[in-house]
């Protein structure tokens, strides 16, 4: 609900900013690719300026969990994984009826406060489709022997074009893994 409500305040500033941009610039003169650069940068301004709460998820709960469900993109972990030391894998479906493209990432993958490599959830589908895939990540990166010595996995999901242009960013998650009650 509050992920809505910041999306929605970010799309009304974009609007009245682009709105009085437009009256101090001639936007007609710029090409497509510089009205989108452009575009991107004013979104990025203003996340940065109304960042997203982390959203935290406990394992133990079960799944599953949905991390977006907006402007016809829905991504979910199942609650499903599997591992092969040292990889965990997480399984996540993506559903795209966004009416463009996508692939959807994770950025800023961080275990237990350690920086993980890796990033793409799920190439790109066409709208109307949906896929199963896995987020996955390599414990040893964080210094870890075990699987059962994992807490946190924390990330952010967005999503990109063809062109690698970020068309949503759905905030930060926390999985909490192995917890002590």
């Amino acid at each position: 609900m509050k992920k809505r409500s910041v999306a929605a305040f970010v799309l009304a500033v974009v609007m009245l900013f682009s709105a009085s941009l437009a009256e101090s610039m001639d936007l007609a003169g710029l090409s497509d690719q510089e009205l989108m650069d452009l575009k991107f940068r004013i979104v990025a301004e203003l996340e940065s300026r109304h960042p997203v709460e982390e959203t935290v998820f406990h394992f133990k709960d079960g799944g599953p969990w949905v991390l977006a469900n907006s402007d016809g993109v829905k991504v979910y972990l199942t609650g499903r994984r599997r591992h092969d030391m040292p990889f965990y894998h997480l399984e996540t479906v993506f559903e795209n009826e966004s009416g463009q493209s996508l692939s959807v990432w994770a950025k800023d993958i961080k275990l237990d406060g350690w920086n993980l490599s890796g990033g793409l959830i799920c190439g790109t589908i066409k709208s109307g489709e949906k896929k199963a895939s896995e987020l996955t990540f390599n414990i040893e990166e964080a210094l870890l022997s075990s699987f059962s010595d994992m807490k946190d996995l924390t990330f952010s999901v967005q999503t990109s074009d063809e062109s690698y242009n970020t068309v949503h960013n759905f905030g930060s998650f926390c999985l909490k893994f192995n917890e002590v009650e």
